[in-house]
């Protein structure tokens, strides 16, 4: 098998979209959906077994903060219980094919509010959420 490293996908190629907004800004963003198991054991079998019962969903944005982007809102859902709804949408390009992965994560509901300074240091700010659904739009075939 050829592997050509010029195919390896590059973060900087990447671009994210919240609710149809590009945020140029955001520095990284990792998401993850984790299956849930229960296990299952049988009389005479030492093996332990899995029987899946769901899945859950998560992740996080940072932002190279240049200005207060989604502060307000996630605060007035704080405060009000009312949460808007969210979509996000990534995409990251193979330059060499032009073939893009794209994902769009759906019911996002961010989960924490903060704020840090620390001198002589860049800020960023990280918005952890959840999500309840999720399309993969596009991939990249080899």
């Amino acid at each position: 098998m050829d592997v050509n490293s010029n195919r390896v996908l590059s973060g900087s190629d990447g671009k994210v979209w919240v609710n149809g907004e590009l945020w140029a800004e955001i520095q990284k963003i990792e998401f993850k959906i984790t299956g849930n198991f229960d296990s299952v054991n049988f009389v005479g079998d030492p093996k332990e077994h899995s029987r899946y019962t769901g899945c859950s969903s998560e992740g996080t944005i940072t932002l190279n903060k240049t200005y207060s982007r989604g502060v307000k809102m996630i605060s007035d859902a704080f405060k009000s219980g009312v949460f808007p709804d969210i979509t996000i949408l990534t995409k990251v390009t193979d330059k060499q094919t032009n073939q893009s992965e794209r994902w769009e994560l759906k019911e996002v509901l961010f989960t924490e509010l903060g704020h840090t300074i620390e001198a002589k240091k860049t800020i960023t700010q990280e918005m952890p959420f959840k999500f309840g659904d999720w399309d993969i739009l596009e991939t990249i075939s080899a």
